[in-house]
């Protein structure tokens, strides 16, 4: 096992600038890794960052690492954990893929329902019912809209 000595950190922190000299786009914890790799001990964090640093190494950015939180096996969280809750983001997840727009045309027999995710697609199929000679008193637009109840108990 190496000896700690500042003749062995001044090593490592010299081979931390000879990597990002050679390899300008390595991320700190590669270099941590091929540190420890040769040397057989790491070099301390706060002399990592500062010879990285220094030596015109670029951080990534800081927070929390991409993935954490979610463990394999382990409930998915964004949708809560009570049932009610899970209940509650498939509901609100079946409404959100239903169409926003709504064409109903009245015909011989029965009223015929077009569903659109756009208004434009709306308004484009209504003309052509229009250009194919049906009358706009038997077209009908809707949008969908959130209703808001109050329920007292």
């Amino acid at each position: 096992m190496a000896k700690r000595s500042v003749e062995n950190t001044q090593k490592k922190q010299d081979m931390v600038k000879s990597l990002i000299k050679d390899n300008p786009g390595i991320t700190m914890n590669e270099v941590g890794k091929r540190v420890r790799q040769h040397f057989g001990t790491q070099l301390a964090f706060p002399k990592l960052r500062e010879a990285f640093m220094s030596s015109g190494g670029t951080l990534g950015k800081q927070g929390r690492r991409k993935g954490s939180g979610s463990k394999p096996g382990m409930p998915s969280r964004k949708f809560g954990r009570r049932k009610s809750d899970r209940l509650a983001a498939r509901l609100s997840r079946t409404l959100g893929g239903l169409p926003q727009h709504i064409v109903v045309v009245r015909g011989d027999d029965m009223p015929e329902t077009h569903q659109f995710h756009s208004r434009d697609d709306a308004v484009t199929f209504t003309k052509r019912q229009l250009e194919n000679g049906i009358s706009p008193a038997s077209i009908a637009y809707y949008q969908r809209q959130a209703i808001e109840v109050s329920i007292g108990i």
